[in-house]
């Protein structure tokens, strides 16, 4: 059947739109819903607009598959990484151009590249555009920032075995089509300064980097540098100025943000003879790139599981969330997220304010490596990284935390997706879509053509995103997120709330009510802490269409809205 019977005279019947009839429903057959797609259409009628009592009762069945608990990861599309450049793709990092039109900078074993290409909002690959391969001494771990209108830098360090480890600026145009066209300028740095390079914007045509040392030093010094970058690309002749970090305090894959004013934090992790230890410093950095010394602030703490490759982000107010790789060369050294508090003076009031490893939701995980870090919406954030065990250490993950204003983590992660079946190392760099916060766009490199990388787009079930059960426009509507079942009324000129909670994949009696100064809402007779809500007036009444499901998955049954107060 395409269509609902209405019982009673004069009748309005629904039209059924992806929803199906189902066996077993709570008396005969029922309705099921699978999402925003199924629904049931009723045309409006002035029976409906009942204003002074109300009761609106159904069956229930909320099915726990799909119930769009806050984190959820569901996976869009996926691409091998071969498929898009030709290549193995290391280290790669993402940026989103315009519209569909995204690039990639990464390297291989020989040499760097830069590839765009289109991917539409629902996750669908357009086509590779265009590549371009980058010459450059050292092509180690590439950061790409935009730097006007469709001008492009990208920054590199030298590997691990090349003592003259020197980084290098690189500027080019990337057009609106795709296409990339000369470089137009290259900065080599005049001395070693190393490997991991991080870009920030200071001011107009003002850019710091942040630079890890080498691993064959004793102390892998880091520096921060600061260059001039105008908007045609042109980058200045010599670096403005150079800090080079404390000592004591060796330098590895440094990330920087921006405080407040002109105070910048990067953080990083020891390596070498300070394995395990974390730092965070502070700095001034002006406007036109000179950095006052000494350090605003210099911080050390221990890190668990010798954590590694630190990237960092803002939170709320003085809260900073770090995520953490670890050490791959040891069994049983899990990555981690940690917060932290930074007053606007750059000062740190608390290194740890709460910290969840990996491996307390990732078992049988034994390590993992690179990890980005993003905030979705609210209190959500996405965390994708490579990692595995001796069994099988070259897979990719993604998964949702939340991090409260205060620093707090939750207990565990709120969901975890393995990307089942397909290889992830060398690598990964995650970008939310500016068209969609609950999807993203996330990339894994790949070491060579057999061990392939890919290209996928992530949705992200967002913190309080309610599903469709009933409603009618302004007037009412009962909704339910995850096991959370909300009714909403409009009551003169106020809308009126109550709420319960309704357990999984079983039939729950809903009713809610409105009459007597009270809106009351039932779950098996029950009137849960928030369920009833003093209001007074009449209902809203309009000319919108009554809608059945649009969201829900589960299945509704026993639908009846009629003039009077339930009551058990």
């Amino acid at each position: 059947s395409t269509s609902t019977a209405d019982a009673i005279n004069p009748t309005c019947n629904g039209t059924v739109s992806g929803a199906t009839f189902i066996p077993n429903g709570k008396i005969n057959n029922s309705l099921n819903f699978t999402g925003t797609t199924n629904y049931v259409d009723i045309p409006h009628h002035p029976k409906f607009n009942l204003t002074n009592e109300i009761t609106i009762e159904a069956w229930l069945n909320v099915s726990k598959i799909g119930a769009q608990f806050p984190g959820n990861v569901s996976e869009m599309s996926s691409k091998n990484i071969t498929d898009i450049l030709g290549n193995s793709c290391f280290e790669p990092d993402l940026i989103h151009i315009a519209g569909t039109l995204y690039a990639i900078a990464y390297r291989d074993n020989a040499s760097a590249s830069l590839t765009t290409f289109r991917m539409d909002d629902d996750g669908v690959f357009l086509g590779t555009i265009d590549t371009k391969v980058i010459s450059v001494p050292h092509f180690y771990e590439p950061t790409i920032i935009n730097i006007h209108n469709n001008i492009y830098a990208i920054a590199y360090g030298a590997s691990d075995d090349q003592t003259e480890a020197k980084s290098h600026i690189v500027t080019l145009p990337v057009y609106g089509n795709g296409t990339i066209g000369d470089i137009i300028d290259i900065f080599d740095f005049p001395t070693y300064y190393g490997r991991e390079a991080n870009f920030i914007n200071i001011a107009p045509g003002i850019y710091a980097v942040a630079i890890g040392g080498a691993s064959f030093e004793t102390y892998p010094t880091g520096y921060l540098v600061t260059v001039s970058i105008d908007d045609a690309g042109d980058i200045g002749s010599s670096l403005i100025d150079t800090l080079k970090f404390p000592l004591s305090s060796s330098c590895s894959e440094p990330s920087i943000v921006h405080i407040m004013g002109d105070i910048y934090c990067i953080t990083y992790n020891g390596y070498g003879a300070t394995a395990g230890i974390g730092y965070v410093i502070t700095m001034h950095i002006l406007s036109n790139g000179s950095i006052i010394e000494p350090l605003e602030e210099t911080d050390q703490f221990g890190l668990p599981e010798n954590g590694i490759e630190p990237t960092m982000i803002h939170v709320t107010n003085d809260i900073y969330a770090i995520s953490y790789g670890s050490d791959s060369n040891e069994l049983l050294r899990t990555g981690y997220i940690k917060t932290l508090s930074i007053n606007s003076a750059g000062h740190v009031l608390n290194d740890s304010l709460d910290i969840l490893p990996f491996y307390t939701y990732l078992s049988p995980i034994d390590y993992n490596f690179e990890t980005d870090i993003l905030h979705v919406e609210g209190e959500l954030y996405a965390v994708s990284f490579t990692g595995g065990n001796n069994s099988n250490w070259k897979r990719g993950f993604l998964t949702t935390v939340s991090i409260t204003d205060t620093g707090n983590i939750s207990d565990a992660a709120l969901f975890i997706y393995e990307f089942d079946g397909r290889t992830a190392l060398g690598g990964t760099s995650a970008l939310n879509l500016a068209s969609y916060v609950d999807r993203l766009i996330v990339v894994y490199g790949s070491i060579n053509s057999t061990d392939r990388g890919f290209l996928t787009m992530e949705k992200i079930d967002l913190l309080g995103q309610e599903k469709s059960i009933i409603q009618k426009g302004d007037a009412f509507a009962l909704m339910v997120n995850y096991d959370l079942l909300t009714a909403r009324m409009t009551i003169g000129n106020t809308t009126c709330t109550v709420s319960g909670t309704v357990p999984f994949d079983s039939w729950t009696r809903i009713d809610l009510t409105y009459g007597g100064g009270f809106l009351k809402l039932y779950v098996n007779d029950v009137i849960h802490t928030g369920g009833i809500q003093p209001c007074t007036g009449q209902i809203r009444t309009n000319t919108d269409h009554l809608l059945f499901g649009g969201g829900l998955y589960g299945s509704i049954d026993e639908i009846k809205i009629f003039r009077g107060i339930y009551g058990p």
